[in-house]
């Protein structure tokens, strides 16, 4: 099973280049055009991706989460969140990389069986870096306005943050 699973896609690619080859289309020159369509896409990405990082590292830099997490302890204690999860909650929908080296972080601290860290986990799989993905996908097709986009999803981080926890602790997984 594992020789088949490594050759899967160098298969793809073979299929793709016998089917162009059999409509006398040219590999190489179409992929050439897909290539530079690709950079001038990541082109116009740069500048929101700047930016994004930059707002990223001035949050973390400046303690904004360490005061975001002290604003939200008293509503993290009424949905029953685990003070050490919040950090990771404020971050997950700004940062992938930067929410998976607080997850890192977190069970190095609490261990990796623990509730929180199967919450961490839990949440880490069942949400999305909104913001990230937002401004790739819209940026990437030049769209400005967002309009419901990030409520929708974040309401959806927040549904999962608060599920994620809520099943844990009931199903004691």
């Amino acid at each position: 099973m594992a020789v088949f699973s490594n050759m899967v896609i160098p298969l793809i690619f073979c299929f793709i280049i016998v089917a162009a080859l059999k409509n006398n289309q040219k590999v190489f020159d179409e992929f050439l055009e897909g290539a530079m369509s690709g950079l001038k896409i990541v082109v116009k990405l740069i500048p929101t991706l700047i930016g994004l990082l930059t707002a990223v590292n001035m949050l973390k830099a400046s303690g904004g989460i360490d005061v975001l997490t002290y604003a939200l302890k008293p509503l993290g204690r009424l949905l029953n969140i685990p003070n050490e999860l919040l950090p990771f909650i404020i971050l997950r929908p700004i940062s992938g990389s930067g929410s998976i080296s607080l997850l890192n972080n977190l069970l190095d601290n609490v261990g990796s069986d623990s509730m929180v860290a199967k919450m961490a986990c839990t949440v880490l799989a069942s949400t999305e870096t909104t913001f990230y993905t937002v401004a790739v996908y819209y940026g990437s097709v030049g769209i400005n306005k967002t309009r419901y986009t990030i409520i929708a999803a974040l309401a959806s981080d927040i549904s999962a943050f608060f599920l994620a926890c809520f099943f844990i602790r009931v199903l004691g997984v």
